[in-house]
């Protein structure tokens, strides 16, 4: 009888720390080989391991104060490593540190609440690579990855737009980083994090999250239906989806594939016919979520979007990935052959012939949010985000 009790006291030892290991090493189309690992008997060791292997940017989970100095709302990862909380004196208790609702490994998350009565809110935290010599310019490549949740109203609810549509909520947006100076503002005083009295004379505020190079994920909704899947486009004002049209339907998540069969949708109604094929964002759930985006060479090109003949990084591509607690992430969506624009005309917002991409922000930004609307307070989450140069491994818990 001891040596039974034993086995099943080892056996739920085993169960307890079930985790998927990914293969010894794994390589994206046309990306480097990376070495992977199962060594992490934690989930604090997984998110550490993560948080630090080479190549990795920044990385933050919102446990601890930034290391190089501040808080989350104004400091430092480290030296040229920027973090600031855009209006927050605006919202100051819609964005909160929540240590109650927090993913395996991290013992904090960022919340945002959207009650009733909320209207658009540009109330974006972000992460600013400081030196323009390291932002993410021509023939270059950077990784983005998170952990997301959303409660049942935010993954669900069709939020109401003035005029009669509906809006949904962009997590993140990666855009413009600074420049010495803007082109289109007076030259600050400091450039990044100098201490806590620096951030209203800062080029930081100069940046526009709606640049022309701007890459984006939003949550789009299928139709009137109770569910939402990760989208992403490239733009300001000049918008350009990536979603892929098939000859009778379109698609948001082609899975690098030429004849996608996934999360099929018609143009009209923007319901899915199979929605189980979709990842969807799932309530109450610490999605896995990452975006790769590979430049090219400054010039002048046909985009695979559309548009006609654009300047900028040409022949780039955008992915983007998706994973549930405790398994591989996965591929959802890649757009090879675009231009990621720049500098090609004054008039658009955002413009500049030299930006590169410098910031990354996350919120719940919804546009032209019908303050009207009756709905429960809807919720989301982000922690233990992490910006490389290098593909990221996927999470083991």
């Amino acid at each position: 009888m001891k040596s039974l009790v034993s086995i099943f006291v080892f056996l739920s030892g085993v169960l307890a720390d079930a985790r998927i290991c990914p293969p010894p090493t794994t390589r994206v189309q046309g990306g480097p080989l990376v070495q992977t690992s199962c060594s992490a008997t934690s989930a604090e060791d997984d998110w550490k391991n993560r948080s630090t292997a080479s190549g990795v940017i920044a990385a933050y989970d919102f446990s601890n104060l930034p290391s190089n100095g501040g808080d989350w709302t104004w400091g430092s990862l480290k030296p040229g490593i920027t973090v600031m909380s855009y209006k927050q004196s605006e919202y100051p208790t819609a964005r909160l540190v929540d240590r109650a609702v927090v993913p395996p490994g991290s013992s904090a998350s960022l919340r945002w609440d959207l009650p009733q009565g909320t209207s658009e809110r540009s109330d974006n935290w972000f992460i600013s690579i400081d030196k323009y010599s390291e932002q993410i310019g021509e023939n270059d490549e950077v990784w983005i990855q998170w952990k997301q949740r959303v409660n049942s109203p935010m993954a669900t609810l069709a939020f109401a737009q003035l005029g009669g549509r509906t809006t949904t909520w962009k997590s993140l947006m990666v855009s413009e980083g600074m420049q010495s100076p803007m082109p289109y503002s007076p030259k600050r005083a400091y450039y990044g994090f100098q201490g806590t009295n620096t951030k209203e004379n800062n080029t930081l505020n100069d940046v526009r999250f709606c640049s022309e190079n701007e890459i984006v994920m939003i949550a789009r909704h299928g139709g009137q239906s109770e569910y939402k899947w990760p989208r992403m486009y490239h733009g300001c004002s000049f918008y350009q989806p990536f979603t892929t049209y098939t000859g009778n339907a379109y698609t948001d998540m082609n899975k690098g594939l030429s004849n996608p069969t996934s999360c099929l949708y018609s143009g009209s109604t923007g319901n899915a016919a199979d929605p189980q094929s979709c990842f969807l964002y799932k309530p109450d759930t610490w999605l896995t979520l990452m975006v790769h985006i590979k430049t090219g060479p400054q010039g002048t090109g046909n985009s695979s979007l559309g548009g006609g003949a654009q300047s900028g990084f040409t022949n780039s591509t955008v992915e983007y990935y998706g994973g549930l607690p405790g398994q591989p992430v996965q591929l959802l969506h890649r757009a090879s052959g675009i231009v990621i624009r720049r500098g090609n005309s004054p008039g658009e917002a955002g413009w500049s012939p030299t930006q590169k991409l410098g910031v990354f922000s996350w919120a719940l930004f919804m546009t032209l949010k019908d303050p009207a609307q009756t709905h429960a307070i809807a919720q989301t989450w982000i922690s233990q985000i992490i910006i490389s140069r290098n593909r990221i491994a996927d999470p083991l818990y």
